[in-house]
């Protein structure tokens, strides 16, 4: 059964389901560079502007501090770490570390050149921002160092309708409204903060979408760890990610597929952070079967069954299309990682 399939996919935390794109911009320092390549994509395809529609951003040293994401910026160097305090930013916006061997909270610190990034995030919606909170903080390095040096910002937008699309339809087979995975506030916000990422962390890959450019992302935008495995303390994410959080087990350790599933699917809000039961990547022998048409069909008969039933109401099969759009878009994600 393709629920029982996508458990699997999902046996490891949850944000409320959501499908969102945009366009960005780079640079190969520490510092702002420049200019903006903007994309938005909810449930349908967005147009994205181009690259002379750019416009150039003041570097750090022209900048008057008449902002408090500019104060902070002129405030020290880059890679400066500060508290949640120190940043003037909420608690929710650094990952909770847990505790180290001796039952101390870890501290929790973040780089002065991403706290700029997320208090100018969050100045665009500061309600919504601080409920996505630390997930924010995944945003520079999935769109910098995983989307744009693999895909253009319209193949993307074209990965996430066709994933709408699988959820539509069982939507439509099951005779209930359609909800997408992300609601227009979030778009808006989610696009805002890709396009800032671009703007601060890489110009030059951002000018260069679906190509690799070497030294495109600036260090704070970089995907951490490489290989198989990374050190969650290292990452976007809380501890809670780690596999071996909970069980007594003394390793921070996370696969390197699932963190960057992880990573694009908080950026185009398709994860699923609720109950921690986080997106994982499953073997590339049975991505394509699960992307088939004929998995829809399976799917809905086995829910239709379930309301005729009584243990599947309405509103549960809405929440289901919507699950299965992400699901969708997370399985289309894993086949891309399959295929490089």
């Amino acid at each position: 059964m393709f629920e029982a399939k996508i458990g699997h996919l999902r046996r490891s935390a949850v944000l409320v389901c959501a499908v969102v794109l945009t366009g960005c911009s780079s640079s190969t320092a520490e510092h702002p560079a420049a200019p903006v390549m903007s994309s938005a994509v909810a449930s349908a395809t967005p147009a994205s502007p181009q690259p002379s529609a750019i416009a150039p951003v003041p570097q750090p040293s022209a900048i008057t501090p008449t902002t408090a994401w500019d104060r902070l910026w002129a405030g020290g160097e880059p890679h400066d770490k500060l508290s949640a305090k120190d940043a003037g930013l909420p608690d929710a916006y650094l990952p909770d570390r847990g505790e180290d061997a001796y039952d101390r909270p870890r501290q929790r610190r973040v780089r002065r050149d991403m706290a700029a990034f997320l208090l100018r995030v969050r100045a665009e919606d500061p309600q919504l921002a601080d409920q996505l909170g630390w997930q924010l903080q995944a945003v520079p390095p999935a769109w910098c160092s995983i989307v744009l040096p693999s895909r253009t910002p319209q193949q993307l937008a074209a990965q996430v309708a066709d994933a709408n699309a699988r959820g539509q339809e069982l939507a439509r087979r099951l005779g209930v409204k359609w909800a997408p995975p992300v609601d227009r506030r979030k778009q808006r916000l989610l696009t805002f903060a890709r396009d800032e990422a671009g703007r601060r962390f890489c110009l030059r890959q951002a000018a260069s979408p679906g190509r690799r450019i070497p030294d495109g992302v600036s260090t704070a935008a970089r995907l951490p760890g490489g290989g198989d495995g990374v050190n969650v303390l290292d990452t976007a994410l809380p501890i809670y990610y780690s596999a071996g959080f909970g069980i007594g087990v003394g390793t921070h350790s996370v696969g390197g597929d699932d963190l960057r599933l992880a990573y694009v699917g908080i950026l185009v809000g398709s994860a699923q952070l609720k109950q921690r039961n986080w997106p994982t990547a499953l073997d590339c022998d049975v991505v394509e079967d699960l992307l088939r048409p004929a998995e829809v069909i399976e799917y809905a008969s086995r829910l239709r069954e379930g309301m005729q039933a009584g243990w599947t109401t309405k509103p549960e099969a809405v929440e289901a299309a919507t699950r299965f759009a992400s699901g969708g878009f997370d399985l289309m994600e894993t086949r891309l990682r399959c295929r490089e």
